[in-house]
């Protein structure tokens, strides 16, 4: 069998053997919300320290049950798609030339992706030229849903959030209800996934990884995320917004398993904040790293004491604390498309050069008698609109940016043509890609 540790990229590969002797032989217990764990305040709940020592067993793999592989049968009865006809990779087509080949995508197997609430009851491997499957996989239990995704540079390296059964549905009862306000949300755990396309037999195709429980402390959720182009660090807001845990932005070092904690109060006596925009119906990233790995965009406030939004770049070489005074804004208020128009951030990626802000942006009217969409690029010195890439009606969903190149001139959308599409967008010509109907979300 291969070691755990050659699925992962080389930088985590030599931490994990510079402490080989360190590692448990038992993976750390599986951390389940605890009728005494629900109401703790937020200070306590999201900045707990990762015990010494055990954040090293994530390394072990999961039990093979975990995985299911894609075969002819699963995946025409999970999702309508095409099925895997040869076990080795599937070559791109020549207009998907400039977009990694392999994405991972969540998938619902039933439903509408853009109910709310919606998740994943399966990830799935596929290529991004033909939207062939290459890999299914389930949610180990006892978590029935992937919830968000997140890919490296490598197009091999992802990270999978998972989450436990919430409650069934029906009327709340007064207990629950309590439970919610309180900040309620189902267990949850991160997962690493590494995938290779070119193995020959199915089952060499993926390698599911538990990450730290403790990452996801109780009654929490990750709200969203982004890995590091090279693989190391993760980032997420995590926390409940619906309850008085607030949330923060932590980004986890995957090799040493600590982590580095920010956020901002928008009041004195509001809930720590950790950047991002949460609407309902919406799985946007609104989290993107530099080719640098060390340089983080969000969305956040323009000022503290404003609503304001703007993107703002983080160095997360910095301890850790004041998420405004560790950034610098690189795109605010003047994205305004006209005098007196509001803006509402609907997706926002850095480009890995730092050089561009790719937005998806809400506009009104002051007046608020008409909205519209627009795709735009923004310079990140200059704050100012560069391009406006396209303006598709709003719809269901809101367009989604699902991949960046380095300079933004390539991109993936979704949602940019009615209906639940996907498509290439590069030097204005948008050409669409094969596409699973029930796909929430996806990560290149």
């Amino acid at each position: 069998m291969t070691p755990p540790e050659d699925y992962l990229p080389a930088t985590l590969r030599t931490a994990f053997r510079a402490t080989a002797d360190d590692i448990p032989a038992d993976p750390p217990p599986l951390r389940l919300n605890r009728p005494g764990d629900r109401g703790r305040s937020a200070s306590h709940a999201l900045a707990r320290h990762v015990p010494a020592g055990r954040w090293r067993a994530w390394g072990a793999p999961l039990a093979a049950a975990a995985v299911v592989f894609a075969v002819i049968a699963a995946s025409l009865a999970l999702t309508g798609g095409p099925a895997v006809t040869r076990p080795g990779p599937v070559r791109p087509q020549t207009a998907q030339a400039g977009v990694p080949p392999y994405y991972v995508a969540l998938v619902t197997g039933h439903g509408t992706p853009g109910a709310p609430g919606a998740s994943g009851v399966a990830a799935q491997v596929r290529a991004t030229g033909t939207g062939a499957v290459l890999a299914t996989i389930v949610p180990p239990k006892p978590y029935v849903a992937f919830t968000a995704v997140t890919a490296a540079a490598d197009d091999r390296t992802f990270v999978l959030a998972a989450q436990a059964a919430g409650w069934k549905s029906g009327q709340l009862t007064a207990k629950q209800i309590r439970e919610l306000l309180d900040g309620y949300a189902p267990a949850g755990r991160l997962y690493l996934l590494h995938i290779d396309p070119a193995s020959p037999a199915p089952g060499g195709r993926v390698s599911l990884q538990a990450l730290p429980a403790s990452f996801i402390p109780a009654d929490a959720y990750v709200m969203d995320m982004a890995l590091s182009p090279d693989g190391t660090r993760l980032a997420a807001n995590i926390g409940n917004q619906n309850g008085r845990l607030g949330t923060q932005l932590e980004v986890f070092n995957l090799a040493t398993g600590t982590k580095r904690v920010w956020s901002y109060r928008g009041c004195a006596d509001c809930a720590p904040a950790g950047g991002g925009f949460y609407v309902a119906d919406m799985n946007i990233d609104p989290l993107s790293w530099a080719t640098d790995s060390r340089h983080l965009a969000f969305v956040g406030p323009a000022r503290v004491s404003t609503d304001q939004g703007s993107v703002r770049l983080l160095d997360t070489n910095t301890p850790g604390g004041s998420l405004i005074g560790d950034s610098t804004p690189v795109a605010g208020p003047s994205a305004n498309m006209s005098p007196g128009d509001g803006t509402n951030w609907r997706g926002a990626l850095i480009t890995p050069d730092q050089h561009t802000v790719v937005a998806d942006l809400e506009i009104s009217s002051k007046n608020e008698m008409s909205v519209r969409q627009e795709l735009v690029t923004i310079s990140a010195v200059t704050g100012k609109v560069t391009a406006i890439l396209n303006s598709p009606k709003i719809g269901v969903e809101y367009e989604q940016i699902l991949y960046t190149n380095t300079t933004g001139h390539e991109l993936v959308v979704s949602y940019a043509r009615p209906g639940n599409s996907a498509g290439i967008l590069r030097d204005g010509t948008y050409t669409p890609i094969p596409w699973n109907t029930q796909t929430i979300t996806a990560a290149w």
